[in-house]
């Protein structure tokens, strides 16, 4: 019995497919061998869809595991499994996309013919999701960073000055659809606007500042929808958080669709000394300090309770000690890994 599998890429398709030529013998059985395919490790974009095509009849039953989908430490991942036609199945991703730059084990077995008969052996292919490149990160920041601001000011730019109370929400919808879906408008900045909003308050709906030298992870990034997490840390108005932005391509434009916000947990941010000293150098280079040389030096590290509000507990957090010296002056630098928050030391401390 001749028996062969490979993978093939067809050009004008935004997946490639992948074709099991399983042959019927004599006896009308299916047969593959066990072998991970020619072309595995193929590097793919985060909504991948695959199509396995059959060269004979199949029933595939979606209550089975007959064809599965694992990440690297063995877990399967909730795909989509459907049968697409009399010889091909489909495995869609899983909602929100597969993670980019984890490796991931298609597996297919027991899969039966129409006559009923299962192949005798498994069948694994290996992918990985592709990394967004530096250029497309930053470029992702700036979206982020872009819609916080744009979005805050249209919200103040809605507020009676004179009585310091909110407007009419209408004035500035056609505003915000520039920057977000309607349907985030309507369901989560039209409540704020009118319920939650304390312009006098200096308060805002989004984070102030974001640190994606510390914390920029993308979800999601296709053609149809982007997801970043990133971080907003702890100073005297925040406790600092964690912060999902998802964005839809409506007619070209990326629209705000959703944003949720997270508690630091378990380890938190879990900065190395070595990140938070780069981070305190590119702070402190910033042009709002006015300094042009400066110098930061890991010193030593340490652990100091504090109390959490919001759990009404109290937590030993280590924390990192930095000497900063500048042309203007020199000090010392107290940095908490677990949620960034930066405590200004005084002279002999």
């Amino acid at each position: 019995m001749e028996r062969y599998a490979r993978i093939k890429s067809l050009k004008g398709f935004m997946f490639i497919s992948l074709f099991i030529f399983l042959l019927l013998g004599a006896a009308g059985g299916i047969a593959a061998e066990e072998k991970e395919w020619t072309g595995s490790e193929k590097v793919v974009p985060a909504d991948k869809k695959w199509t396995i095509t059959f060269n004979t009849s199949v029933v595939y039953d979606q209550n089975s595991s007959g064809i599965t989908v694992e990440d690297q430490s063995g877990t399967k991942v909730n795909v989509t499994v459907k049968q697409a036609g009399e010889e091909k199945v489909e495995v869609l991703p899983p909602a929100k996309g597969y993670t980019a730059g984890k490796s991931y084990v298609l597996r297919i077995k027991d899969i039966a013919s129409t006559q009923k008969v299962k192949m005798k052996d498994d069948i694994t292919m290996t992918f990985t999701i592709e990394e967004p490149s530096s250029t497309n990160k930053q470029t992702y920041i700036d979206l982020v960073e872009s819609t916080n601001s744009t979005i805050r000011n249209i919200l103040v730019s809605g507020w009676d000055q004179e009585t310091l109370s909110p407007g009419d929400f209408s004035d500035i919808e056609g505003e915000l659809e520039k920057v977000a879906t309607v349907r985030f408008i309507q369901d989560t900045l039209k409540p704020y606007f009118e319920a939650e909003m304390c312009y006098p308050c200096d308060s805002s709906m989004f984070p102030f500042s974001i640190a994606p030298d510390l914390h920029f992870k993308v979800i999601k990034a296709t053609k149809d929808e982007r997801i970043f997490q990133t971080a907003e840390l702890s100073d005297e108005l925040s406790e600092g958080k964690l912060v999902t932005y998802t964005f839809k391509n409506e007619d070209g434009k990326w629209l705000l669709d959703d944003y949720k916000e997270e508690r630091f947990s378990g380890d938190g941010l879990g900065v190395s000394a070595e990140a938070a000293q780069d981070y305190l150098n590119n702070l402190y280079l910033n042009q709002n300090y006015g300094y042009e040389n400066v110098v930061v030096t890991y010193l030593e590290k340490g652990e100091e309770e504090q109390y959490d509000w919001y759990s009404n507990r109290s937590y030993n957090r280590e924390y990192y000690v930095f000497q900063v010296n500048t042309d203007k002056g020199d000090f010392k630098r107290k940095f908490f890994p677990f949620d960034g928050y930066i405590v200004y030391l005084k002279e002999g401390n």
